[in-house]
């Protein structure tokens, strides 16, 4: 077991030894905690005789295989894969990086409702990103809303761009197909 457990590199980078996490984990093997690593896609750090993993990164990756909706997670070595009902799970980084802003505020969140205090800096961020997402969703339903409408309407109506004529040709039929004025209408004077 390595004495140092911990590696600050200024406030982003904070560099955790795969001893520490394996400790946490309940004492599984080096090999395993590895293994599961390379599944997260997240990189183990080599400094002299110590592993280390970055914890945000590990952290990020953790949520994105527990969020809500995702497929269970099945690492190399469970029992299910042991007895052959499951495949080992390997984390898609392109949807985590698609996914990034939600899972960050899904991790805020997290902290949030944990108890523990987050900076005002932190909160801003929260409520920012949360804005954004909103604006993002509103916008993206108005959108959907009109496509819908749109389709139905060429559906019912046709394409009216690829008609020869347009709507006005209509309005100025119907005005020539009604009957000359000839006068006084004697159903008027009442």
């Amino acid at each position: 077991m390595s004495e140092q457990f911990y590696i600050g590199l200024g406030s982003g980078i904070k560099l955790l030894s795969e001893d520490w996490y394996i400790k946490e984990f309940g004492n599984i093997s080096k090999k395993a905690f590895r293994s599961f690593c390379r599944a997260l896609k997240v990189p183990i750090v080599e400094i002299g005789k110590v592993s280390y993993v970055e914890m945000n990164s590990f952290q990020i990756a953790m949520k994105a295989i527990t969020r809500v909706g995702e497929k269970d997670f099945f690492v190399s070595g469970c029992l299910s894969v042991s007895n052959g009902k499951k495949r080992p799970s390997e984390l898609d980084s392109d949807k985590v990086a698609k996914n990034l802003e939600p899972i960050l505020c899904e991790l805020l969140a997290c902290k949030a409702l944990g108890g523990l205090s987050m900076t005002a800096e932190a909160k801003t961020a929260a409520r920012n990103a949360a804005d954004r997402m909103a604006r993002a969703g509103i916008a993206a339903m108005a959108q959907k809303e009109q496509d819908k409408f749109t389709k139905k309407s060429i559906r019912v109506y046709g394409d009216l761009n690829s008609l020869p004529r347009s709507i006005l040709d209509e309005y100025e039929q119907e005005r020539f197909d009604e009957e000359p004025d000839a006068g006084d209408d004697p159903e008027s004077h009442g």
